[in-house]
This record gives C-alpha cells, sequence and structure tokens, in this order.
C-alpha cells in the first residue's frame, strides 16, 4: 500500500495583451523576486539563514585577507550591514554580499535594466542606483540609520519592478492521499 500527494500548480498567465507565460517566461521571473515585497513580509527563512552565515564569514577574515593589504572587517561594520540587510530583504531578494579591502560591506543587485550597490562602513554608507544607460542616483548617510532610508523600496521599484493587476494565478489543483491497492 502506498500513498502519494500530488500538487498542480498551473503558472501564472498575464492579462492586458500580454502572451500567457509559455511564451514570455522572462516576465514571471522577473516578477518572482517581486512577490515577498508584495506581500510584505519578513524574509524567507533561508534568505535570513543565508545572509547571517555571509556576514558571520566575512566578520572573520584576517588582515591581509586578499592578498594586497585588505582589512579586517569592524565588528560595528558587520552589525551596520547585519541590520541594513535584514531591513532590506523585506522588499529584495539577497544581494551579492562582498567584503571590500577598505574594510566595508557591499551588497548589490543586478536586473537587465538597473544595477544598484550599497556600501556599509563603520560609521557611513553610500548607494548608486545606475540604469544601464542614462544618469545614476547616489547617496549617503549615517550607517546606523541605512534601514531609515527608502533604499529597499527604491530598488525595488526599478529593479523588480510589478503590475500586481497584471499577474493572475490560472489554477491550482490538490490532490490528497492516493491509496493504491497492492
Amino acid at each position: 500500500m502506498s500513498s502519494s500527494i500530488m500538487i498542480d500548480f498551473a503558472p501564472p498567465i498575464l492579462t492586458s495583451g500580454v502572451p500567457s507565460t509559455q511564451s514570455n517566461l522572462g516576465a514571471i521571473w522577473s516578477n518572482f523576486y517581486a512577490w515577498p515585497r508584495l506581500q510584505r513580509h519578513r524574509p524567507m527563512t533561508a534568505e535570513a539563514t543565508i545572509a547571517e552565515q555571509t556576514l558571520s564569514e566575512i566578520s572573520r577574515v584576517p588582515a591581509n585577507w586578499d592578498g594586497y593589504g585588505g582589512v579586517p572587517i569592524a565588528t560595528s561594520t558587520v552589525e551596520n550591514a547585519r541590520s541594513a540587510l535584514l531591513s532590506l530583504l523585506r522588499d529584495l531578494p539577497l544581494p551579492d554580499v562582498t567584503p571590500n579591502a577598505n574594510g566595508t560591506i557591499s551588497f548589490e543587485w543586478e536586473s537587465a535594466s538597473f544595477v544598484a550597490g550599497l556600501e556599509i562602513g563603520a560609521t557611513r554608507f553610500s548607494f548608486f542606483l545606475r540604469p544601464r544607460f542614462g544618469g545614476s542616483t547616489y547617496a549617503e548617510g549615517d550607517a546606523s540609520l541605512v534601514s531609515q532610508h527608502s533604499i529597499g523600496p527604491l530598488i525595488a521599484s526599478h529593479l523588480f519592478p510589478f503590475d500586481r493587476d497584471r499577474m493572475s494565478t490560472s489554477g491550482f489543483r490538490f490532490a490528497g492521499p492516493h491509496v493504491q491497492a497492492a
């Protein structure tokens, strides 16, 4: 005797004259990261865990960690980065997280149209939002206050735009346990 659970999720269909996902997968993947932002819930446990592990590893880099005189990352820098990252994950997917030779930590997001970067130090942060073509936007400020700025929603609106009215679920089917006679 065996039992199985079958979950069949039909992909969303884009409306308003846009073809279905069968021929427009790029639009679905570009909207994939917007879902947590639309739901306004805390970051997925996996993303928060990966972020914590990455920052923990970065906090342990020794002097000259890059072979070119890179300085260790200060505890205050790691704490500022942790606070900022957990706040940003409410609106954004996990960025590329990298230590810098000057003792700061960088976050970077990239899409087909924009690149955004946030560099956090012990006392200050700097931010850029750069379209593939055109002028960039810059900001800087107190590193402990990154979560109070609108950086997450700004990045999300440019790199991961999402029109809630254009996407709908076409179907979801759950079939419970099936019992087969031996």
